[in-house]
C-alpha cells in the first residue's frame, strides 16, 4: 500500500529524525557536524570607556577576567575598573553567565559582584564671586576622598570567536555599587569592546582530515 506525502510531512519527519539523531549523537560527532567546538578557558579584556568619555588624564574604564565556560553555566574572576571625571571605582570580581553558543558567536546575559576601592573628589568648599564687571563666577576646591566599595552589575556580551585563538567582544553593564565617596551617584552604565583568548583542551577535539 502507497500512502501520498505532502511537502510539509516530508519536511517535519526530516526535522524530527535530524533533531532526534544530534540529541543521540557524541560530542564528538556534533563538533564534527558544526566543525567547532568552543575550549572551556578564556582570558577576556574589555575597554569599557564608550559610555562616558575621559576628559582627565587617568587609565580608561576596563575589565579583565578569566572564565570557566561550560556548556550553559559559567563562571568568571576577574578585576574591574569604573573611571568617571571625578570618580574611579575599582576591584576584585566574581560572577555567573548563563550562555547561549551558536558555532563561533556567544551571547552571555551575566551577574557579577565586586569588592574594591572608591574614590572621588567633590567640590565642597568652592565658593561663588562677583567679577569687577558684575559677572558671577566660581572658584571649585575639590576634596577628595577614598573607602571601601561593593557593588552589583548585571552585564550582556556578544562574542564571536574569529580565530582558534582570538576572538572579539561587545560588552555593556549597568552597575550599582556602595561606598561613602559617591554620595548619592551610586550607578554606573558601561559600554565597550574587548578581545577574548580561548584556551584549554576542547571537550571534542576535531581535526580536519584530508
Amino acid at each position: 500500500m502507497r500512502y501520498a506525502t505532502s511537502p510539509f510531512g516530508a519536511g517535519f519527519i526530516g526535522i524530527t529524525a535530524a533533531a532526534a539523531m544530534a540529541v543521540a549523537l557524541p560530542p564528538s560527532a556534533k563538533a564534527q557536524a558544526t566543525g567547532f567546538v568552543p575550549r572551556p578557558l578564556s582570558v577576556r579584556a574589555d575597554w569599557l570607556q564608550a559610555q562616558e568619555p575621559l576628559t582627565r588624564n587617568a587609565l580608561p574604564s576596563s575589565a579583565v577576567a578569566i572564565v570557566w565556560e561550560g556548556a550553559i553555566v559559567g563562571y568568571q574572576i576577574g578585576f574591574l575598573r569604573i573611571a568617571r571625571d571625578l570618580s574611579t571605582i575599582e576591584g576584585g570580581t566574581a560572577g555567573i553567565e548563563l550562555a547561549s553558543r551558536f558555532n563561533r558567536f556567544r551571547i552571555a546575559l551575566g551577574a557579577t559582584g565586586m569588592v574594591g576601592v572608591a574614590m572621588a573628589s567633590r567640590d565642597t568648599t568652592g565658593y561663588d564671586f562677583v567679577g569687577a564687571g558684575g559677572g558671577v563666577g566660581h572658584t571649585p576646591k575639590f576634596d577628595y576622598s577614598k573607602s571601601g566599595a561593593k557593588g552589583v552589575g548585571a552585564t550582556l556580551s556578544l562574542e564571536y570567536e574569529f580565530f582558534d585563538h582570538l576572538g572579539l567582544r561587545l560588552t555593556a553593564g549597568s552597575w550599582r555599587f556602595s561606598g561613602a565617596p559617591l554620595g548619592s551617584a551610586t550607578s554606573r552604565r558601561t559600554i565597550g569592546a574587548g578581545l577574548t583568548v580561548p584556551f584549554g583542551t576542547r571537550t571534542a577535539d576535531v581535526r580536519s582530515t584530508p
